[in-house]
């Protein structure tokens, strides 16, 4: 049995649903090498946080491979194998892959007139009936834990409670963080609804004029202009917001507005350019 065998085989011997460690001590004696060898090869590096290191866990994974390549072993692969340690790269193929199946899970979905016309009457507001429909219908937990397991069998990837724990931990955290929203997730399905409501009479289009769900990057565009993000400007009305954000952020009247100013230029000019294409449409 190899190094790597045996380390895997005592992380999983020691694993409690989707914790687990193994000691320093231990890596070391699998591995052969003594702890004077360990910490000159972590002050070479200069790497003294990790001198004193008493394990490693599933908060720490990737310092366990980064020390197991100082010593000439390429454990990345074996372990991500095992799931017990993904990289910064795989999360990040993960978050595209959650997306895109989750995406199509939404578009494949068949719209519960009843529930649709209860969220709408339950709610004043278009909008907020809409959400509580995809919070009723879509649980976002459930939408990670179903693509987590996709994700993981498509990779030949183990799957138990630590590795698809680290998955649904990464997607939630991003949710959590606004650096993914649940806006964004539901806005197709958003659109879907609405045609829905008011081809089944639930809504009268005049309901929900301007007040639509806006695909993900128009959003953003307008948030930047710190315009509303749920209905297209008028012309005018983009044009005088444009001029106000100019007069606070320009770097002739503002120093440290370089940045935000570049920002309100690209926003703008994606807004502009999409207004004169639906006005074309």
């Amino acid at each position: 049995m190899s190094a790597l065998d045996e380390i895997l085989e005592e992380i999983e011997s020691m694993r409690e649903g989707d914790r687990w460690e193994i000691t320093l001590e231990s890596v070391l004696a699998i591995l052969g090498v003594t702890y004077e060898d360990y910490c000159k090869a972590q002050y070479h590096k200069r790497k003294k946080t990790g001198m004193n290191l008493q394990g490693f866990s599933e908060e720490n994974a990737g310092r366990l491979v980064e020390m197991l390549a100082g010593f000439g072993y390429d454990s990345a692969g074996a372990f991500q194998r095992a799931g017990y340690f993904f990289s910064a790269d795989f999360l990040q193929e993960w978050q595209e892959f959650f997306i895109s199946v989750t995406s199509s899970r939404l578009l494949g979905h068949e719209v519960d007139r009843s529930e649709l016309e209860n969220a709408l009457s339950a709610c004043r507001k278009p909008g907020d009936g809409l959400e509580f429909y995809c919070e009723t219908k879509f649980n976002l937990e459930e939408l990670v834990q179903f693509a987590s397991s996709l994700f993981l069998r498509k990779h030949g990837i183990e799957s138990h409670s630590v590795s698809a724990g680290v998955l649904n931990s990464y997607i939630l955290q991003m949710y959590n963080q606004r650096i993914l929203k649940r806006e964004d997730l539901f806005s197709t399905l958003n659109a879907i609804l609405i045609e829905k409501a008011i081809e089944w009479r639930i809504l009268r289009a005049a309901d929900v004029r301007n007040k639509i769900v806006l695909p993900p990057d128009l959003a953003r565009a307008l948030e930047t202009l710190e315009m509303l993000t749920d209905e297209m400007p008028q012309n005018d009305e983009l044009k005088r917001q444009y001029r106000t954000l100019l007069k606070r952020y320009h770097p002739d009247v503002n120093p440290t507005g370089l940045e935000k100013t570049r920002e309100i230029n690209t926003a703008y000019t994606f807004v502009i350019t999409r207004m004169h294409a639906m006005a074309e449409s």
